[in-house]
């Protein structure tokens, strides 16, 4: 294990239910107006008690990680949770993203959620290879995109974000 997130009490030290040092993406794209935040156990059966919450209110959305420590000598494994509910219009896409020293994006793989139908979804990216030597550190991202039409009363809830390191056999 490389890096695990489930939203709970550790992930928020100053008690303002957004995760510590997870940054959220704002502009003319991602309005400010969109609620993003932690929340507690419900129907929806977060792994750690707590879940990461986005309601899109009509507009796009991204949350990143903080930076994670990686080498190229390694292959890794990306699992996360995703729940939606009433998405119509909009995609939703968990990426992760790996720079070197100097915070230049060297390589990215991105998987798209396959299924909308409402409730809680698995995503695994598997065999991440860094293919460049001077990659240092990953940042895991969820991007949902607004399609032509804003999905109101939409939700997509993040939740046990886990990256691992696995033996490079090529």
């Amino acid at each position: 294990e490389v890096f695990h997130c489930a939203f709970d009490e550790a992930w928020d030290a100053n008690y303002d239910e957004w995760p510590d040092r997870w940054t959220r993406k704002s502009g003319e794209t991602y309005p400010h107006y969109v609620d993003i935040g932690m929340r507690p156990a419900d129907d929806r059966q977060p792994t750690g008690g707590r879940y990461l919450q986005i309601d899109l209110d009509g507009a796009s959305a991204a949350v990143a990680s903080p930076p994670i420590r990686v080498t190229s000598r390694f292959s890794y494994l990306l699992t996360t949770r995703l729940f939606v509910r009433g998405l119509k219009h909009s995609s939703v896409t968990l990426s992760i993203d790996f720079y070197n020293s100097s915070s230049k994006l060297l390589q990215s793989r991105k998987q798209q959620l396959a299924s909308y139908d409402d409730g809680w979804h698995t995503i695994n990216i598997e065999s991440i290879d860094p293919g460049d030597e001077e990659i240092d550190r990953a940042v895991i991202s969820l991007d949902v995109l607004r399609g032509k039409r804003g999905d109101l009363h939409g939700t997509v809830c993040l939740d046990d974000v886990w990256l691992a390191r696995l033996p490079r056999i090529t």
